[in-house]
């Protein structure tokens, strides 16, 4: 379990933080996303994750661009007539697929989300969910499976003779 695969998004560029408080119970109840931070701040403005591309009913050929049906869908849904955003504030971002479950995943996302880590996981993957005991049979076992391949290889045996139950 190294990374999560990512996912195309959309987000909607605002500069006004009143536009903004307004905006997100609309695309909240619209486009449920509970595990995805909403908002982020960045260069002077904030980044209003609107949904991922595959909420959208459109396609495009070009996965890079958003396409114009989409664009004038979450424009109107938007509702913004005083001229304060425009379709060229919807950006495409990436978003992970699924949550990550362990911290490496977690700080693989490009966008911010909830975070639960998977301390099951993350100590198999570290091998502490072993005790003394069982990680020396394990490594015993090992040594074993390496010599006995050694062997096999030298006098050209085939390696189904291994025995992995030593």
């Amino acid at each position: 379990v190294v990374s999560t695969q990512s996912t195309g998004a959309i987000a909607l560029r605002v500069h006004n933080k009143k536009l903004l408080s307004r905006l997100i119970p609309i695309i909240s109840t619209k486009f449920p996303l509970p595990s995805f931070k909403r908002v982020v701040h960045r260069d002077n403005s904030c980044l209003l994750l609107l949904c991922k591309v595959s909420q959208l009913q459109f396609s495009s050929n070009n996965p890079e661009q958003i396409p114009d049906a989409a664009s004038e869908y979450l424009m109107t849904m938007v509702d913004v007539t005083d001229g304060s955003i425009s379709p060229r504030d919807l950006v495409l971002v990436t978003v992970p697929s699924r949550l990550p479950l362990t911290e490496t995943q977690r700080d693989s996302c490009s966008w911010p989300v909830s975070f639960h880590p998977n301390k099951e996981l993350e100590n198999k993957i570290l091998g502490l969910n072993f005790g003394k005991e069982e990680r020396l049979s394990i490594i015993s076992k090992m040594k074993g499976l390496l010599k006995q391949w050694e062997v096999a290889s030298t006098n050209k045996k085939l390696t189904s003779e291994l025995c992995y139950d030593c």
